[in-house]
C-alpha cells in the first residue's frame, strides 16, 4: 500500500512538472514572439499605451492648482508626444523582461520537479 501512495506522488509530481515547465517556457517563448513581432510602432498605434500620447493633444488648456494655463503650443504638445512615447515604450519593454523572466524561472522550477521525479517515478515502475 505505501508504494501505491509513492508512485501516485511521483506521477503527480512529474505531470504537475512537465505540465508548469510546458506552461512556464511557453509564456517566455511568447513573451519573446510578441515582442519580436509587434514593432514599437505598432505598439504605440493600437496597444494599450496609445491614450498617453493622445492626451497630449486632448487636453489643451490643463488646470493647474484651480487656474487655468493657456493652450499648449504645438512644441509642448510634440514634446509632450515623445515623453509620452518614451513612457509607453520604456513600460513595454519592463514588462516584455519581466515576463520572460517570470516565465524562465517558474519553467525551469518546474522542470527541476519533473526531473528529480520522473526518474524515481521510473525506477519504481520497473522494479515492480
Amino acid at each position: 500500500m505505501r508504494h501505491l501512495f509513492i508512485s501516485i506522488y511521483l506521477l503527480v509530481a512529474s505531470v504537475v512538472g512537465l505540465i508548469g515547465a510546458v506552461v512556464g517556457y511557453g509564456t517566455l517563448a511568447y513573451s519573446y514572439a510578441i515582442s519580436s513581432i509587434i514593432t514599437d510602432e505598432e505598439y504605440l498605434t493600437g496597444g494599450s499605451g496609445r491614450w498617453q500620447v493622445e492626451n497630449c493633444e486632448n487636453d489643451p488648456r490643463p488646470i493647474i492648482d484651480g487656474e487655468e494655463r493657456e493652450a499648449r503650443t504645438e512644441e509642448e504638445i510634440e514634446e509632450c508626444k515623445e515623453e509620452a512615447r518614451e513612457t509607453v515604450l520604456i513600460q513595454r519593454q519592463f514588462s516584455t523582461k519581466e515576463t520572460m523572466l517570470s516565465g524562465g524561472i517558474w519553467g525551469t522550477i518546474f522542470l527541476l520537479l519533473f526531473l528529480v521525479h520522473f526518474p524515481v517515478f521510473i525506477r519504481e515502475q520497473r522494479q515492480k
